[in-house]
């Protein structure tokens, strides 16, 4: 969006903050505290993601390769195979050919289907132009694999418009989805009840100086840097910068409900109005008739703040609700005082560990029959010992040996090779098995593998799309929550803006219908 910049910032001899910035610093402590461990949870999850980050770090140290009496041990193999991939794909899948959308319906008197079209058709038109799937596949994405996601509904100027002012609604992409904190009192699953939250982005100080030129922190010296990363180490970056002149600062775009209490009158006529704004020539009911309601009528504030102030005035939001929709993936009951919610990777670890252990246990096992030692007489490799320390790892056209008789005059056999117990496979194919089953329980997905197996064995169909089904089945819940907790919230805050935004008079807005045929109407016209 575009900003009218105007200083905020404190004189230089006044370092206090404003009473915003000090409520913001707690509210942030706060929601870092309530979700510093699910943060590690998920941190660790999106690095199982990585194959190679399968292997703990002590297991990798036992099968690195080493030096022992002076002779070289290669490294163990470490396969990593990456099997949730499948199940993760499929899941991501389901929600890419759904084709998610909302409805509109007229609840009203005041309202008309004509009107809930025109919405409707807005709507898909805009999601179309901002690519909003886009935004939400990546949130569901995250919330897949680690069990929590976001994105934003936003407003930026219409350059398609003839008018330079018009603005329209877009869905943003969060690239950095921990970035976003939610307050952690709310209750409600789409965190609609939340009082505030938190986006935050680190930036170069020479943004902030282009962007806000009359920013306090913009003109800081170094020591007064320095003093402000002691007071507030989680929002300025000074250790290992390449231009100490410009440090990384947290910037953090901070969210906010205010309320106004408003009283609601019932007026002779039956209608009702707000007591503070009765039309003029109407009075409220006299005596008993006279129905009286108080309520809290939130208003919506941005800010763009530092640790030290706020870089633009706060300005109010054009809607009731805080544009941040959060993607869940499974939300699990509260213990320990603390929320908690997980995607496919996190159960599935300790089975994909598994999978990669017997795997890589398996070929090491194999690899052995090739490299099985030699058995010789003391004596037969003089002369020739390097090519024999090395015939387990190159081939030679012929290995030579020295000549040797026993006591009676015999020449000596010449070396041959131990005989490897293949039998130890076993035990590591068995565990193969094993941890491709744990995989398919824990992920609740039918390996499609194992349909191929069944077709080629002429099972049933019906019983092959009865597996099927049970298996789409088992991990629907993750769709089930973008349409039935994220999409509804998403919904509210879009048709909430809708009204404000889409505002002027003879406005032109093309439209797309549920045949993606586009049709074009004048808005706000009788």
């Amino acid at each position: 969006m575009a900003y009218e910049v105007e200083s905020t910032a404190p004189d230089r001899e006044d370092r206090g903050r404003s009473e915003t910035i000090e409520i913001a610093l707690r509210r942030l402590k706060l929601a870092k505290a309530a979700r510093e461990k699910q943060l590690a949870r998920e941190k660790k999850a999106l690095e199982f993601q990585v194959p190679e980050r399968q292997w703990d770090d002590d297991m990798r140290r036992t099968r690195q390769a080493t030096t022992v009496d002076g002779f070289d041990i290669p490294a163990r193999p470490m396969l990593s195979i990456p099997k949730l991939n499948q199940p993760i794909q499929l899941v991501l899948n389901q929600e890419k050919a759904s084709h998610l959308g909302v409805n509109i319906s007229p609840l009203n008197e005041d309202a008309t289907d004509g009107t809930a079209d025109v919405m409707r058709d807005l709507y898909r038109r805009e999601e179309q132009r901002s690519r909003a799937g886009l935004a939400r596949s990546w949130a569901f994405d995250r919330a897949v694999k680690a069990g929590f996601g976001a994105y934003r509904i936003d407003t930026e100027y219409d350059d398609e418009s003839s008018n330079p002012f018009d603005q329209r609604i877009v869905w943003k992409r969060l690239l950095y989805q921990d970035a976003v904190y939610f307050d952690p009192e709310a209750t409600e699953p789409d965190w609609s009840d939340g009082e505030w939250a938190f986006e935050l982005a680190w930036k170069r100080r020479s943004w902030i100086r282009r962007e806000f030129p009359g920013a306090a922190i913009g003109n800081y010296d170094t020591d007064e840097l320095k003093a402000l990363a002691e007071e507030a180490p989680d929002w300025v970056l000074l250790a290992g910068q390449d231009d100490e002149d410009d440090p990384a600062i947290l910037v953090a775009i901070y969210w906010r409900k205010e309320y106004k209490r408003r009283t609601w009158l019932v007026l002779e006529d039956g209608s009702f109005a707000y007591e503070d704004e009765i039309p003029a020539g109407k009075t409220p009911m006299p005596g008993k008739l006279g129905k009286r309601r108080d309520v809290q009528v939130p208003t919506v504030y941005r800010s763009i703040i530092t640790a030290c102030e706020e870089l633009h005035p706060p300005e109010e939001w054009n809607g009731k609700y805080i544009p941040l929709i959060p993607v869940i993936g499974v939300e699990l009951q509260p213990f320990d005082g603390e929320r908690r919610w997980q995607g496919v990777i996190e159960p599935s670890m300790d089975a994909q560990k598994l999978f990669n252990y017997s795997a890589s246990s398996a070929v090491e096992l194999a690899a052995t029959e090739t490299k099985a030692p030699y058995l010789m007489y003391e004596g037969q490799d003089e002369g020739f010992e390097d090519m024999w320390r090395q015939a387990a790892v190159r081939n030679f056209p012929a290995l030579k040996v020295a000549l040797k008789r026993d006591p009676n005059g015999s020449v000596l056999p010449h070396p041959a090779r131990a005989q490897v117990d293949v039998g130890r496979l076993g035990p590591s194919m068995m565990l193969l098995e094993k941890a491709d089953q744990f995989i398919q329980a824990s992920t609740t997905t039918l390996d499609q593998t194992r349909i191929e197996q069944m077709g080629r064995q002429r099972v049933a169909h019906q019983t092959i799309n009865a597996l099927q089904e049970q298996s789409d089945l088992g991990n629907s819940h993750y769709l089930h929550n973008l349409q039935t907790i994220s999409m509804p919230y998403e919904a509210k805050v879009v048709i909430d803006l809708m009204a404000k935004i889409y505002d002027r008079p003879g406005r032109v807005a093309r439209l797309l219908d549920e045949e993606d045929d586009e049709r074009t109407v004048l808005l706000n016209q009788p």
